[in-house]
């Protein structure tokens, strides 16, 4: 299976399971403002204070977040299951696989970041999703006991 057809199954799973975190997230979302709203703050100042708390709005919910991760790894092991086939002593700082669009088809195999692919790919499948997914600034990092990504 070409790595195209790798990265677009990711990215329907991905698209499907964002839409269900996104419900989840606005309702959250919705109960934190009027929450604030019954405080005493008018809706402009309920949403300032949520903001406060949570910067990327209701792409702070733990599922988006959980969502996010989990699709985010499994690009990554495909992209690392690719150099270990093509070249195991090619890293994936090499700069010549990084591209932002491939020209022909020939740059097919050529490895694509995921945060790059799980944002743009949302744009083809769910133009909503991208924009609820905009200000969505997380780098998942860790590793578990037997160094893997997760």
């Amino acid at each position: 299976m070409s790595m195209q057809a790798l990265y677009n199954e990711i990215l329907d799973r991905y698209a499907t399971e964002l839409a269900a975190a996104r419900a989840v997230a606005l309702t959250w979302w919705a109960e934190l403002v009027i929450r604030e709203i019954g405080a005493g703050h008018d809706g402009a100042q309920a949403q300032h204070r949520c903001r406060m708390r949570w910067p990327m709005g209701p792409t702070s919910h733990p599922r988006v977040i959980a969502v996010y991760r989990r699709h985010f790894f499994a690009i990554g092991s495909i992209n690392e299951d690719f150099l270990e086939q093509e070249d195991p002593d090619r890293g994936l700082n090499d700069p010549s696989l990084w591209l932002e669009q491939a020209d022909s088809d020939e740059e097919e195999g050529l490895v694509s970041q995921p945060a790059v692919l799980l944002f743009e790919g949302l744009g083809a499948r769910d133009p909503e999703l991208q924009d609820f997914m905009r200000y969505f600034v997380f780098v998942p990092i860790g590793l578990d006991r037997d160094g893997v990504w997760r």
